[in-house]
């Protein structure tokens, strides 16, 4: 019997889930070079994620082999995208563009199984129309993925343009939130407010950035589908608008999953969704099971209004907190200011017990330490007794070099019988201030004892759901999550081992490598 046999039991299906698990451990390779018959039946899942350049894309290996285009389902692009104004120095009579476009055009209708595409350009300098038309268009296409600016500045936008799109279901334009002024520009607006009005009947899931969203135009389309929006980047636009979001958003009943990370100015005026002079009997989105709000008007008729669907909801900093000190001279070098308004913990309290009728699974709140900080770290396990996932991110103000109270924070871990997952952020940002050329207040050292003791009495009052306990390290200049699991021996003793897996991060539901 042959080492192959047992494999050659299992038909297609099985082994391609075999194949997946094996996928994310870097182990599919080496199983698909044992054998011509094992490599062909690899290949589904060993190419369905492919990569290409962007840049002078209609040379030779800057997509992927034509012979494993017939697999690839989720295809990458990095880089940019060459213009007409540039040239190629071995033929100089190449219309650039032109080859380009005749690339793709042939490329991606030779990709059946193709459905998505992934556009990063580090760079920013945007995606020609022609090409943007063609990757849309293409017809089994469903998803579109871009980190990067959606339209060249320096070129018009389409007068009057015809597009065939697919009928996309996912599509998420996000850019580098620290990309420099302008921000956003006519042409990309144009552009942006063209696409989504062809696209709105099929979208289930949108993101864009608020200050290219047409605002004035959303609540002009239908979204029969769509299930979840996000949008992030500065307020501004949002002020601008006329109608509040409640009102702009108001033609997506079917909304399950709502993100607003937007960054208000310190000057700037807090604007309600629902404010108290807008007449409408109930929130326009009955089925919303996720609310995030990075910023949060205490006056909010939407916090009256939450449906019982509601399982997860998040009042947050955007970004958080801790990255404003982590990237400030990034900030300085880009002439963006994410300077946030931070709720106090007394908001927080005012605002959650107008949410306590609602049965919330995972909640995440940030705010700056006042007086009533234990009276809302007690306040939660009463009012949302079955949490799974709790976050908080504790913030003291820049001067305050109180005790951090472990003992009260860590009560949480024993007051929700039902929490898998605890994080905590405790704020030792001013301990660091030499990374930035300044002397620290306490030497950062003396932080890890907070460290060890929340560690230890997490493990000492942990409930018996408790699964793992993720701390923010500050690690130099910058912070990353720990992530330790709780393991218990037959006698119930809890141990706290630090994991290193990387899985963790679909466990506990959070990305613990990208948490802004």
């Amino acid at each position: 019997m042959t080492c192959e046999t047992p494999f050659m039991m299992l038909d297609q299906d099985c082994l391609e889930e075999i194949f997946k698990l094996l996928r994310p451990g870097h182990g599919l390779r080496p199983l698909s070079l044992t054998s011509k018959w094992m490599r062909s039946r690899c290949k589904r899942i060993l190419f369905e994620r492919s990569f290409g350049h962007a840049h002078n894309i209609y040379k030779p290996d800057r997509l992927p082999s034509p012979s494993i285009w017939p697999y690839i389902r989720s295809l990458v692009l990095r880089g940019c995208f060459d213009t007409l104004a540039e040239t190629d120095m071995d033929d100089p009579h190449a219309d650039i563009m032109r080859r380009t476009e005749d690339v793709l055009s042939s490329a991606l209708p030779s990709m059946p199984r193709l459905s998505s595409i992934l556009l990063e350009d580090s760079v920013g300098s945007g995606v020609p129309w022609p090409i943007l038309a063609i990757m849309l268009s293409a017809p089994q296409l469903r998803g579109f993925v871009l980190r990067s600016r959606l339209f060249r500045r320096d070129q018009p936008p389409p007068s009057n343009p015809s597009l065939h799109l697919a009928p996309l279901v996912s599509f998420s334009y996000t850019p580098y939130d620290l990309r420099p002024h302008p921000r956003s520009c006519s042409s990309e607006k144009r552009v942006l407010a063209i696409l989504l009005s062809r696209l709105c009947k099929s979208l289930e899931s949108l993101a864009i950035p608020s200050e290219s969203a047409p605002f004035r135009l959303l609540n002009r389309w239908d979204w029969p589908r769509l299930r979840e929006l996000s949008i992030e980047g500065h307020a501004s636009r949002v002020l601008e608008s006329r109608d509040p979001l409640v009102s702009v958003l108001s033609t997506m009943p079917h909304l399950r999953v709502l993100t607003l990370k937007l960054a208000y100015l310190p000057k700037q005026d807090l604007r309600a969704i629902w404010p108290q002079d807008e007449d409408r009997a109930s929130l326009p989105w009955p089925e919303l099971e996720s609310l995030t709000i990075s910023w949060a008007y205490p006056g909010d008729r939407i916090y009256d209004h939450l449906p019982a669907s509601l399982r997860h909801l998040c009042l947050r900093n955007w970004p958080r907190s801790h990255s404003h000190y982590v990237r400030r001279l990034e900030c300085l070098r880009t002439g963006v200011s994410w300077i946030g308004r931070m709720l106090m913990a007394s908001d927080v309290l005012c605002i959650l017990q107008r949410c306590r009728r609602v049965a919330l699974e995972r909640l995440d709140v940030e705010y700056k330490v006042d007086a009533r900080d234990l009276e809302l770290l007690r306040f939660i396990p009463t009012a949302f007794p079955n949490l799974r996932v709790l976050q908080v991110h504790r913030n003291r103000a820049l001067h305050d070099f109180s005790p951090i109270p472990v003992e009260e924070i860590t009560d949480l871990a024993s007051a929700l019988p039902h929490l898998r997952v605890l994080r905590l952020y405790l704020d030792p940002k001013h301990l660091v201030q030499n990374a930035y050329g300044g002397e620290p207040k306490v030497p950062a050292i003396e932080y890890m004892p907070v460290i060890q003791a929340t560690i230890s009495a997490v493990t000492r009052k942990a409930g018996p759901s408790l699964e793992y306990l993720c701390l923010l390290i500050w690690i130099g200049p910058s912070a990353r999550w720990n992530v330790y699991r709780l393991e218990r021996d037959a006698d119930g003793r809890v141990e706290a081992r630090y994991d290193r897996d990387e899985t963790i991060d679909k466990v506990a539901g959070y990305d613990n490598n990208n948490d802004d």
